[in-house]
């Protein structure tokens, strides 16, 4: 889906003085296209993202997701519609340690009612699909006590 945002206005309180974040911005991000957002700590990226994906609203103008209106819509469809439709993976993330890293991965599709074969690929379609020839792991036990970074991972193991 294209990602549309227009006019976008953004600004937070910041112990007391109003910080902009966006003024008047516009961006597009076709469908298919890979783009990577960089900039100093503080500058916005985490911003863009939660706006995009309807985690905060801006102050003024419009995002849109493919033909939804994000910036139009209700907090509860805007929860329904991230749980459907958009993903994130964070640097810190949090894992349940009683779930194995395929389980944590599918139970956004599990909450929302997908039948089996939509929640996730079985562990050999991941295999092939994310594992082969990368030195990725899929675990199929609970999860490791750290990630493949090097990050641990919370959690009794």
């Amino acid at each position: 889906m294209d990602v549309l945002m227009r006019d976008i206005d953004k600004s937070f309180d910041d112990s007391g003085n109003r910080r902009t974040i966006f003024h008047k911005a516009s961006a597009r991000f076709d469908s298919g296209s890979f783009c990577v957002i960089v900039g100093k700590s503080g500058v916005g990226k985490s911003s863009l993202l939660n706006l995009i994906s309807g985690i905060d609203l801006p102050d003024t103008g419009e995002i849109r997701v493919g033909d939804h209106c994000i910036s139009a819509m209700t907090d509860t469809a805007r929860t329904l519609f991230r749980r459907r439709h958009i993903g994130f993976i964070y640097q810190f993330f949090n894992l349940i340690p009683v779930l194995t890293v395929l389980e944590n991965v599918t139970l956004i599709a599990e909450l929302d009612k997908a039948p089996a074969q939509k929640a996730g690929p079985g562990p050999g379609i991941c295999w092939n699909r994310w594992g082969s020839g990368t030195g990725a792991t899929i675990f199929l036990k609970p999860c490791p006590a750290a990630s493949s970074s090097g990050w641990p991972l919370s959690g009794p193991w």
